[in-house]
């Protein structure tokens, strides 16, 4: 017996041997070696590129890997953060220089500081000295007036720390918030000279000063002279006559607006420089010295910083102040014609590719321990099955291919020697179930052919006896429903005239009572007419009840004919008001009872004539239209029309558009219900008030399209 790689003496395994002597084999002349090898470096290259193209993406392709996906995302949410604060900060500005000139534009504020003006004209004529002018002007009532008002201002908006008014002949704070500052000249600042000549509200850049380190700007706005008439003051209405002077407190208010919580990390930053690319808020991270410079203190020269305050919006690739790699988007925020802001969104590169490092790491070692997984597992899988497996793999084609018969080679009493046994012992049970299951395949085949014909006929027949159920369902709640509707009309309707009868028989009593002959005679005939009125309603209503059955067999009826008859019935009522009937040439034949079908036609062209209105020409229109095996008639007229709102009212019981119009609210009820009854439908179609209006109904065009069942005893 020979083994795989081995040999017995006497015999001669093909490929291994030859007779006399053993024939040598490289190292890497085994196939079993090539495949380890190949197979290896190939799960090692793949595994690699498949890496590569995850992080750094596919090159003349769209994907751009997870790192060009973060770098895109990030450049995305940092436009998205400098759009959102350089819009806010936009407003917050429009905001300053729309209080400025609210303020500066307020009747109460323009006659105080005339008033104001005129006071201290006349005090500086009775003053030796600019300590005891001032302080004769806080006295006077305009100056308190003035001062009330833009405390209340800078306590209401908290964005201002100081307000005060710079008379414009002499450039003296004339009333301010800060009382210490009244009479001090600020004639030579910009905040006070710009708005003068501009006329525009003015913003000042930040600045800082020795008395007050913290960065601020000012907003001014000028104040003119109104209408009021001052003889001591010789300024024209309309002229500039002061300036309303707003100073903001930048760490308050702007650089929270700057603040960027998580969004951009722990070292994410959002900064704002002015035209020179000086810091206008303290900066996040200290300088490359260690040192942590102060607002206007600082002048940035990174790129980004540069671009923003050069008038340039964008992102970028860049290095910070730090020196630090970093993404960032620009923007610059126009503050007056001249010059602006420069805001600058950013965010360490280190910070945002610290989690893709983290996993590249963690995937470079998992993917080492696959790969020396599998190559020891190739190994020694391809050492210790290729033989045996092999010629059970060629065995199972063979019962793949239908021969059930083939067996393997028990050649081994390993577990590989143990699964061809028991592949075989499996085959073997294989050939003899499939020989049993064939026959009772074919038996129970036999059985669930006739069982599906006896279950298909009870599910007919089933299915046939639940749809007439339901059908009967159905039609015994719309009986119901009509029943309920139909007691209800008739009950509101006949006591009307018994309220009639029953009030004019208590008259009638105290009219016999009085002697009263007349009376009694009106009353009487009152009565009558309400039982008449009573005796009408009951007798439509029994037409109407009669209606839930065909009284005639249905036949063919020529519409055309039938339609001449209905208009003759109605003859006399159309040459009284004048009207002009058409009927279409040509109408077809409709099939149903004639007798009813004439009422239906009746009773709409009678409705047409009793609603023409004012019309100077009246004219009704009968035609008929064939579709969908149904003859859809029509009769139009040009009368008073029918509101939307009305258009499904007018079919119930005892419902008229018009009260003053003869007659008792059923018609259209009965042609309904008779329509209904032929299988068909009817709905009015008006464009409103005076456009008049078109009734159309249904009828089967021959017997075979309907069922038309006669109920009897019903």
């Amino acid at each position: 017996m020979t083994q795989h790689g081995n040999t017995v003496p006497g015999n001669t395994v093909p490929g291994n041997s030859l007779p006399g002597k053993h024939r040598r084999r490289s190292w890497f002349g085994s196939i079993r070696t090539r495949m380890i090898v190949c197979f290896s470096l190939g799960f090692v290259l793949i595994l690699v590129l498949v890496e590569l193209a995850g992080i750094a993406g596919i090159p003349f392709t769209s994907n751009s890997g997870r790192l060009g996906e973060q770098r895109a995302e990030t450049f995305r949410s940092l436009d998205l953060i400098a759009d959102l604060k350089k819009e806010r900060l936009q407003r917050l500005l429009e905001e300053f220089r729309a209080d400025v000139h609210v303020c500066a534009t307020n009747y109460m504020v323009e006659e105080n500081v005339v008033q104001l003006h005129s006071a201290v004209g006349r005090l500086a004529s009775k003053t030796q000295s600019d300590e005891q002018l001032w302080s004769l002007v806080q006295q006077e009532e305009p100056f308190k007036k003035l001062v009330h008002y833009l405390d209340v201002i800078r306590r209401t908006y908290a964005a201002y720390d100081e307000i005060e008014i710079v008379t414009a002949a002499t450039g003296r704070i004339l009333v301010s918030t800060n009382a210490a500052a009244v009479g001090d000249s600020v004639s030579d600042q910009p905040y006070f000279m710009n708005p003068l000549w501009s006329r525009e509200p003015y913003t000042s850049p930040v600045t800082v000063t020795a008395e007050s380190p913290r960065p601020f700007f000012h907003v001014s706005h000028v104040i003119h002279r109104c209408d009021a008439d001052s003889s001591t003051f010789e300024a024209p209405a309309g002229q500039p006559i002061a300036v309303l002077v707003m100073r903001v407190n930048t760490d308050d208010i702007i650089k929270p607006m700057l603040h960027t919580g998580e969004g951009l990390g722990k070292k994410g930053e959002a900064l704002l420089v002015d035209r020179e690319g000086e810091i206008l808020t303290s900066l996040k991270h200290p300088l490359p010295d260690g040192t942590v410079p102060q607002p206007l203190q600082y002048r940035i020269t990174a790129l980004p910083a540069v671009l923003a305050a050069g008038g340039e919006e964008g992102i970028i690739d860049a290095r910070d102040y730090r020196g630090e790699p970093v993404l960032a988007a620009y923007r610059h925020i126009r503050v007056t014609p001249e010059w602006g802001w420069g805001l600058v969104v950013k965010i360490d590169k280190a910070e945002l590719y610290a989690p893709l490092r983290a996993e590249i790491t963690y995937t470079f070692w998992l993917g080492l321990v696959g790969i020396l997984a599998f190559v020891a597992l190739a190994t020694i899988l391809a050492r210790g099955l290729s033989g045996p497996i092999r010629a059970l793999s060629q065995t199972a084609e063979k019962v793949m291919a239908g021969d059930l018969s083939a067996r393997g080679p028990e050649a081994t009493s390993d577990e590989v020697g143990l699964l061809t046994t028991t592949f075989n012992t499996m085959i073997e049970r294989v050939e003899n179930w499939h020989t049993e299951l064939r026959d009772q395949v074919r038996a129970r085949t036999s059985e669930l052919r006739k069982a599906n014909e006896l279950l298909a006929a009870e599910i007919g027949e089933r299915e046939l006896a639940e749809q007439e159920r339901v059908k009967l369902i159905a039609e015994l709640e719309s009986k119901n429903a009509e029943l309920e509707r139909f007691a209800y009309t008739v009950s509101h309707d006949l006591k009307s005239p018994l309220i009639t009868i029953k009030g004019y028989m208590g008259m009638l009593k105290e009219d016999m009572a009085d002697g009263d002959v007349e009376a009694v005679e009106d009353d009487v005939k009152r009565v009558a007419g309400a039982a008449d009125r009573m005796e009408q309603l009951l007798e439509e209503l029994l037409e109407l009840s009669r209606i839930g059955r065909l009284v005639n067999e249905p036949e063919h009826v020529p519409l055309g004919e039938l339609v001449r008859d209905a208009v003759d019935l109605v003859g006399g009522q159309i040459d009284r008001e004048g009207v002009r009937v058409e009927i279409s040439p040509d109408l077809p034949a409709v099939f149903g009872d004639r007798a009813r079908l004439l009422e239906v036609v009746q009773n709409l062209v009678d409705n047409s004539v009793k609603y023409m209105g004012d019309q100077p020409r009246p004219r009704v229109e009968i035609g008929a239209l064939l579709g969908n095996g149904e003859t859809i008639c029509y009769v139009r007229d040009n009368g008073i029309g029918i509101d939307a709102r009305y258009q499904e009212k007018i079919f119930g019981l005892f419902d008229q558009l018009d009260r003053k119009v003869e007659g008792s609210g059923i018609g259209l009820a009965l042609v309904k219900r008779i329509v209904e009854v032929h299988g068909g439908r009817i709905w009015v179609e008006s464009d409103g008030p005076g456009q008049g209006s078109t009734f159309y109904f249904t009828i089967p065009s021959a017997a075979e399209s309907t069922e038309i069942t006669r109920e009897t005893g019903k």
